[in-house]
């Protein structure tokens, strides 16, 4: 298991986990965002809401599967819990590769004291995202892409003043399909309420040609995938986005990322 603490943000290997979860990213802001003190059921801890943000790539956390898939969700459940009682909350819960369809109900897919936002993979098989906000933190707009190829998820907290959005990116994707996911991204943040709005934007993207830092799209991709890191690149620099996680997420590569245009709010 990979255990690596970089200020506050910790990158685990969960291969000790039954479900076999490839990773999980915490992050915690340094300060913390308005919350109310809710039950245990409603886990918001008395102090705040620390904004807290846990990103799996689930490789299916179907519940109707034949394969391991089906046991996910309720290891995802236990895992929560468990830091739950040693203090450690997670406000957000990003899913990348749910492969979930849309037979499926969000009653089957409850995590308590959550409310689920989805954007399944209509018709091929795998790919998918889901997103997990603890259930006192209101949604105020929630926009989905999919096409079949990249999904995306984007949800506004006005609350909390705060826009999170999950993406899944393959490997082959092309140029226009990642182009009109990160449309749907622009779309929600231009309409934002106001300009304070602190972003985060998490998932697996699967740019290991990029060099993190030197924003340099090194050789070795194909050509679609070269012009689709630059193509991040450039949105990462128009909303002055900075992607936050140091250290490789799988193998030696950084494929799992969080863009945030706030750097003090996380310890690095």
């Amino acid at each position: 298991m990979l255990h690596r603490m970089n200020g506050l943000i910790c990158i685990v290997n969960l291969t000790l986990l039954p479900c076999k979860l490839h990773m999980q990213l915490c992050i915690q802001p340094l300060c913390p965002l308005n919350g109310t003190a809710r039950d245990a059921q409603n886990p918001t801890p008395s102090h705040g809401l620390l904004s807290s943000l846990l990103l799996l790539n689930a490789r299916s956390m179907n519940p109707s599967a034949h394969s391991t898939g089906r046991h996910k969700l309720h290891d995802i459940i236990g895992h929560v819990e468990e830091h739950r009682q040693t203090g450690l909350l997670f406000p957000f819960i990003a899913v990348t590769e749910s492969w979930l369809k849309p037979y499926l109900t969000d009653a089957q897919l409850q995590i308590p004291g959550y409310t689920i936002s989805r954007c399944d993979r209509s018709k091929r098989i795998g790919g998918g995202v889901a997103l997990y906000s603890m259930s006192s933190l209101p949604i105020s707009v929630s926009e989905s892409y999919d096409d079949d190829i990249c999904q995306g998820l984007c949800n506004i907290f006005p609350s909390a003043k705060l826009l999170v959005a999950v993406v899944y990116r393959p490997p082959d994707a092309s140029i226009s399909s990642f182009s009109k996911l990160l449309e749907t991204l622009q779309h929600a943040i231009d309409n934002l309420a106001s300009s304070d709005y602190d972003i985060f934007i998490t998932g697996d993207f699967n740019f290991p040609q990029i060099d993190w830092e030197t924003l340099d799209v090194r050789s070795g991709g194909t050509t679609e995938s070269n012009l689709s890191a630059r193509r991040l690149l450039n949105f990462m620099s128009t909303y002055l986005l900075s992607q936050m996680v140091t250290v490789p997420t799988r193998g030696n590569n950084t494929l799992d990322l969080v863009l945030c245009n706030n750097d003090r709010l996380v310890s690095q």
